[in-house]
């Protein structure tokens, strides 16, 4: 708020010579039992200054209510006491005469005492706090701020004329302010001030040197040349081209610097009404006893004809400007509203709405009596006679309401298609404007968004986005605040605390109503299905679903309605919903008589967004099974397939990331023959898959090496989920990315991951049980390990055999969920071996006993059996396939195989087994063996092929 130093010029002038004698009476305090005898104690600010400067005086506290009770002298002289608007209390330096008939004020020599009475009784002192200044002589004062006010008026004109827009009241009530303003600077009643001032230039010298001191002595004529260039500058800010657009944009612009204008202007008269309603029943005589001294002295007579001008022009300047232009400036913010065109949005979307404000003025009762009255109580002693005074301001009123009712009847006359009564402004009230403006300026208006990451706000467009994350969010607006904010630059003496549409108060709205936004998310889809399909088979269909960010990522989001929608076959189930990894899944099967099975699917939210797709497959012969393997046969290494006969050969996809058929190792295809993943072992080790049907160009990288480290990388690290509804596959590794933190994983085809729970304990070779409920794994360390059963939730963790030392290779459960059977390495050196076998009670059998290396177990589940291979002589320069009953008793050795061999898969059946010879890299083939007529059949010749996995039943088209 504007500083009480700071009063509308004209007003502040007013009090700084106002000429009265009021006298009291003074007695001393009574004691109140303190020590003090109940005195405020006073401190001043300035501490020295010339007569007619305001003083602020600390450490005391005036009881509002018994204003005209209380008087102030400082030193010996009278003068006025006024408390401003937030509670300092002032006053003013008084003019000090010698006993001659000198006008010229003569200081006190000593620091004054400054003592306030109430009634009679002394209730605040500061002994010996003020010194008084010479006053210094200012030639010219007077005359520059009579300038100074005509700069003001100017401004005021130019910046009212700015601001209409458009025909109206606000228009018609600007043209009659503007006559008022001409009126009374530049006159049409008797005389203007600057015509006095150059009267008594002439007449009378001396009067018009101490009016120069007193003004620039009070700041007076500084204070009014710092407003009139801050009106100046304001004046000039304002475009009037851009101002005076008919658009929308434009409007907005305009409705807040009026506003901002209002609480300028407003402070500028709360000031002034302020000082005035305080001190007038206060005043004393600033000019000390110069009424005692010589009532009729020239000067002294002089001095109070100009004063008596000035306050007829202080009266109407002050009805004027701070109570009719504050009274047609919109000042109070009525409503803001937001409208949007639907309030649902859909994700990634940003809403379409409208933000519009509607102000109003907030115009007081204007009565001219009162006004006349409060000026006489105070400065009626100025002007000989007050019913002359009185009868001087009514005269002026009249004839500047004169004025201003003929501009108001001209262009109510020159705008016939607007209605306006002229009598209706009689200056007892002035009419309710209201306005209304869209507002595009983005500077105007703050955004808020209770939930702002689902609905962002973005204030460079006045808009809110929706972030991809369905639900709600209530949105408002608020009146903008900050430097941005401010249209108009502010007086240097001036600190803006407003909005952009000026001061909120307590009948002004500080936000819009709130109003709440579903927002609807963009959703994802992928499915994986097989485009071809067995007449006696069926297909999984495979679902993830989520939301997308405004970013493009995608989130899997649980409890997604999925609906099946099949033509030419049936799906099971037809319905449902994803599960907390945003997947589905569903059984297709091929109904009779068609050779194609259509399925739309349709996934939607609990707000209707919905993605939709549609997949087909169509019929082709069924194999008995498949084996697939690697090679580099086409100049680059792939992973292959062909029947079990070595026919039909046919590329299926490349390594993903660069690897090469080296790297590769332990093909395994999944349930539903969808699917063959592998192991890579490199400088990082990895999961990849591929698509059995070779849609795939490259495989899928389902287990990065920079992400995870895998447990025991020197087996199989996969475990297929033996549903067949479902493509996932199980994995144990260090999570290296998220604080190194192991544990069991499940990862899903086509992609992605999650951590079945945390553990602390060293897994490796995870194996699905046939039933899926649980799985075995190898725990502990090298000296103490443990088989170990655990379910998927991480609950019931079982020791089923152990502790034992040495090392594990090819843990595998048998095909009934009984027992698992495992190689364990006896001894560091001799590398000796057993084949063992350990039911779930915790019996444990010995099937073998290897004086070698042993590893790679492989279940023939329909003979009830199992093959591994061993290193003839701990060599690793050959390598024999050994066979051994579940049950245990001899050893069988298939004769004549003396290969390199690092693979073994079994057929469906049982009868043949697929391996490879590695004797080195460019020498490698992919054979079988029948383990009832050990006949060796050769399948591959081109010198680069290996690591045979063969199908299951059902193979893949």
């Amino acid at each position: 708020m504007i500083r009480q130093k700071y009063f509308l010029l004209i007003a502040s002038l007013l009090i700084v010579i106002s000429l009265s004698f009021l006298s009291c009476s003074k007695s001393n305090p009574t004691d109140d039992g303190s020590g003090n005898n109940g005195l405020s104690i006073l401190t001043v600010s300035p501490a020295h200054s010339a007569p007619g400067v305001l003083l602020s005086l600390s450490g005391f506290t005036i009881d509002t209510s018994k204003m005209t009770n209380y008087t102030i002298f400082v030193g010996d002289q009278q003068s006025i006491l006024i408390s401003d608007s937030l509670g300092t209390v002032l006053t003013i330096v008084p003019m000090y005469f010698d006993d001659t008939l000198d006008i010229w004020p003569t200081p006190p020599a000593s620091a004054l005492s400054i003592e306030i009475f109430l009634d009679s009784t002394l209730v605040a002192i500061g002994n010996s706090i003020f010194t008084v200044d010479s006053l210094p002589h200012a030639p010219g004062a007077t005359l520059m701020l009579v300038d100074n006010s005509i700069a003001t008026v100017e401004s005021y004109k130019s910046i009212l004329a700015s601001l209409v827009t458009e025909p109206g009241p606000f228009e018609q009530l600007v043209e009659g302010i503007t006559v008022g303003m001409d009126s009374l600077i530049y006159g049409g009643y008797d005389s203007t001030l600057t015509d006095l001032l150059t009267a008594l230039q002439s007449s009378d010298p001396d009067a018009v040197e101490l009016i120069d001191a007193l003004f620039s002595s009070s700041g007076a004529v500084e204070n009014s040349q710092q407003l009139a260039d801050a009106l100046q500058a304001i004046s000039n800010n304002l475009n009037p081209p851009l101002l005076k657009s008919s658009s929308v944009a434009a409007n907005d612009v305009v409705l807040a610097t009026m506003m901002q204008l209002s609480t300028i202007v407003k402070d500028f008269g709360d000031s002034y009404i302020s000082g005035v309603a305080q001190s007038s029943s206060n005043a004393s005589s600033i000019l000390g006893g110069i009424g005692l001294i010589a009532s009729a002295n020239p000067v002294v007579l002089a001095v109070k004809a100009f004063v008596g001008a000035l306050a007829v022009s202080t009266s109407i300047a002050n009805l004027l400007f701070n109570k009719i232009i504050v009274a047609i400036l919109p000042t109070k913010l009525d409503s803001m509203t937001v409208t949007l065109a639907s309030d649902t949005i859909s994700s990634n979307d940003t809403t379409t709405s409208t933000l519009m404000v509607y102000a109003s003025n907030n115009p007081p009762q204007i009565t001219f009596g009162d006004l006349v009255d409060q000026f006489l109580a105070f400065a009626g002693t100025l002007v000989p006679g007050a019913e002359t005074a009185r009868q001087r301001i009514l005269d002026s009123y009249n004839y500047l309401i004169g004025q201003m009712k003929n501009a108001l009847q001209a262009y109510a006359s020159a705008n016939p298609d607007f209605s306006f009564d002229p009598a209706f402004f009689d200056l007892t009230g002035v009419p309710v404007i209201h306005w209304a403006a869209e507002v595009q300026d983005t500077r105007l208006l703050d955004l808020h968004s209770t939930v702002p990451d689902k609905l962002s706000v973005n204030d460079t467009i006045l808009e809110w986005y929706a972030m991809g994350r369905s639900g709600s969010s209530s949105i408002t607006i608020t009146p903008a605040t900050g430097a941005e904010a401010v249209l108009l630059p502010m007086p240097p003496f001036f600190e803006y605390h407003g909005t952009a549409f000026g001061i909120l108060d307590n009948s002004s709205v500080f936000s819009s109503t709130e109003k709440t936004v579903t927002i609807k998310s963009a959703l994802a889809l992928v499915v994986d299905f097989a485009p071809t399909i067995f007449k006696t088979g069926s297909n999984v269909l495979g679902i993830k679903a989520g939301t997308i960010s405004l970013t493009g990522d995608t989130t899997w989001v649980s409890g997604l309605n999925v609906t099946l929608t099949p033509i030419g076959g049936t799906a099971d189930p037809i319905s449902g919903t994803t599960d907390s990894s945003g997947q589905f899944s569903s059984i297709i099967k091929l109904s009779s008589g068609f050779d194609s099975v259509i399925v739309d699917i349709r996934v939607t939210s609990s707000l209707g967004d919905f993605a939709a797709t549609e997949v087909k497959a169509i019929v082709v012969q069924q194999s008995t099974s498949m084996i697939a393997y690697l090679s580099d046969s086409d100049g680059t290494s792939a992973i292959w397939k062909m029947d079990p006969d070595g026919n039909n050969k046919t590329r299926l996809a490349g390594f993903n990331g660069g690897f090469n058929r080296t790297n590769g190792h332990n093909l395994h295809w999944s349930p539903n023959n969808s699917y063959i993943s592998m192991d890579i072992a490199a400088f990082s080790h990895e999961i990849h898959a591929i698509r059995a049907n070779g849609t795939l160009t490259n495989s899928i990288r389902l287990i990065r090496g920079s992400i995870f480290r895998l447990s025991s990388y020197n087996t199989s690290n996969q475990s297929w989920f033996p549903d067949t509804t479902f493509n996932k596959l199980l994995f144990s590794g260090r999570h290296q990315t998220i604080n190194n933190t192991t544990g069991p994983y499940t990862a899903f085809i086509p992609g992605g991951y999650t951590k079945l729970f945390d553990s602390s304990w060293p897994s490796g070779m995870l194996r699905y049980s046939p039933d899926g409920t649980k799985f075995a794994f190898i725990s502990g360390s090298t000296d103490s390990l443990f088989i170990t059963t655990i379910n998927l939730d991480g609950t019931g963790m079982v020791h089923i055999t152990g502790p034992f030392t040495g090392g594990v290779r090819s843990i595998e459960w048998t095909a009934d969920g009984t027992a698992f059977v495992y190689i364990r390495e006896i001894g560091s050196s001799s590398r000796s071996s057993k084949i063992m076998k350990t039911t779930m009670n915790g019996t444990t059998t010995t099937l073998a006993t290897e004086a070698t290396t042993s590893f790679n177990l492989t279940l023939l589940p329909t003979k009830n059996m199992l093959a591994y291979i061993v290193d003839s002589d701990n060599t690793g320069t050959g390598y024999n396939i050994k066979l051994v009953s579940l049950d245990g008793g001899s050893v069988t050795t298939i004769p004549n195989l003396l290969y390199n061999i690092h693979t073994l898969s079994a057929s469906p059946d049982g009868n043949e087994i697929a391996f490879d010879d590695q004797p080195n890299v460019t020498n490698s083939n992919v054979y079988k063996v029948n383990i009832n007529t050990f006949v060796v059949t050769q399948l591959t010749f081109d010198g680069i092929s290996d690591s045979p996995g063969w199908s299951n039943s059902i193979a893949a088209p």
